[in-house]
């Protein structure tokens, strides 16, 4: 049951508000409270058991000044903040202070003005904590996220960006300026940009994640539009009721360039530029089955370079490459854009022609030769004239030919062209 106002004397009140702050001061442990007069010199210290027990000896009778570093007590820092303290009730800061021995600390501060019953300035009351370790935390993490080659991007419920940092604005080319507030959406390329909102809502609504919680590979999208492969993980916190969800990118160009070329190293033909065997036979076999599946016929053509070796023996193995690297050029020029071309092995060259019956196998090959036959291949100045015999063979679907069938027609006919005076062509039959 309350006590009405009328019912105490106003010793008792002043003794039981005095009681109260007692008890108030006796609870809190890492702060210290003052009070000032109007003018801003301290008349009472009360400190925490976990506060600086000696701040008191140091600063009763002094300005409020004193507690401040020297470079803001010259700029007028602490009259500016009992004036706003004044003219706004009250007024919450952080900065460096200074305890009574003179050692600096992170301060987080609350400043009160106190007003009598005629509404007159009795002065103001300050709780100070010291936070220096939270400061230096904060700092240490700040350090490591700018650092970091990792992008932190966290959004709200709504999508909206709230903190943009460590290499977010390498990555994506934002001023973190410029991306807080924006949708994350603006991150993403389509179809993912228009349906990113309805994924969060979604999420919100059933609590069933498709991404929180786990590493998947993702395209961004950069401030220029220009697609950015990213490793990307995504958390979720709740604040104050609220849901957050932090994304940590790395952009992995690198990686994925260099996979790239491992792949291109794995599939092509160092020297021509051309599908190397285990490419060009693979390619094959997908043809053969397409072949099937379509009713098709598949044409492929076995090329062998005439008098090889004598190249090598008369102008060299450099002229023997450059040789094989014109060729290659040669035949990639004169083939179907659809048709494939590898080196089958020394100087032989392998062309698999989907979609290719007899009369289309024999009149492509024709081509090809002619073409040989009228490259120019040039070494230290003298001319290298060149020929290559075909052998060639069609595979259509009722005879369900396979690879080692299908090539071995083309040797045979191969070999026969070679019997027959070379740079000629000849075609099998896939029994």
């Amino acid at each position: 049951m309350g006590i009405a106002p009328n019912d105490k004397s106003p010793h008792r009140a002043s003794q039981e508000w005095e009681e109260r702050f007692r008890l108030l001061l006796a609870g809190v442990r890492e702060y210290a409270i003052f009070f000032t007069d109007p003018h801003g010199t301290i008349t009472e210290w009360h400190n925490g058991p976990e506060a600086r027990a000696r701040d008191a000896e140091a600063f009763v009778g002094s300005h409020v000044s004193k507690l401040y570093a020297p470079r803001d007590a010259a700029a007028g820092k602490p009259a500016a903040e009992l004036a706003e303290a004044r003219d706004r009730g009250q007024v919450a800061r952080e900065g460096w202070l200074v305890h009574g021995d003179g050692t600096r600390f992170w301060g987080e501060y609350v400043t009160a003005a106190l007003w009598n019953d005629r509404g007159g300035l009795r002065g103001y009351c300050r709780v100070v904590r010291d936070v220096t370790e939270r400061k230096h935390a904060e700092e240490a993490l700040r350090s490591v996220v700018s650092h970091s080659t990792d992008a932190l991007v966290t959004i709200n419920h709504r999508g909206v960006i709230q903190a943009f940092a460590g290499a977010a604005e390498k990555i994506f080319g934002y001023a973190a300026a410029d991306a807080v507030g924006r949708n994350v959406s603006v991150l993403m390329p389509e179809p993912w940009r228009s349906e990113h909102d309805g994924y969060i809502q979604n999420y919100l609504r059933t609590g069933v994640p498709r991404v929180v919680g786990t590493g998947r590979e993702v395209t961004g999208r950069r401030k220029d539009g220009s697609p950015v492969p990213l490793d990307f993980t995504l958390t979720e916190f709740t604040l104050d009721g609220l849901k957050f969800f932090t994304g940590i990118m790395r952009d992995i160009t690198e990686r994925k360039e260099a996979q790239a070329q491992l792949e291109v190293q794995a599939t092509q033909d160092a020297l021509t530029g051309l599908w190397n065997r285990g490419a060009i036979l693979k390619l094959l076999g997908d043809e053969l089955d397409q072949g099937h599946r379509d009713g098709t016929a598949v044409g492929v053509a076995l090329l062998d370079i005439d008098h090889f070796k004598r190249i090598n023996d008369g102008h060299g193995h450099l002229a023997g490459d450059a040789v094989l690297r014109v060729l290659g050029g040669e035949l990639n020029a004169v083939v179907r854009r659809y048709d494939r071309i590898g080196r089958y092995g020394g100087e032989e060259f392998l062309i698999v022609m989907p979609g290719c019956d007899e009369a289309c196998l024999r009149g492509l090959c024709e081509r090809v030769r002619r073409t040989v036959a009228d490259a120019t291949v040039t070494h230290d100045g003298r001319r290298i004239a060149v020929t290559v015999s075909i052998g060639a063979a069609v595979a259509v679907p009722a005879a369900d030919a396979t690879p080692d069938t299908f090539l071995r027609a083309a040797d045979l006919a191969l070999y026969r062209a070679k019997a027959g005076g070379r740079n000629r062509v000849e075609l099998g039959h896939v029994e």
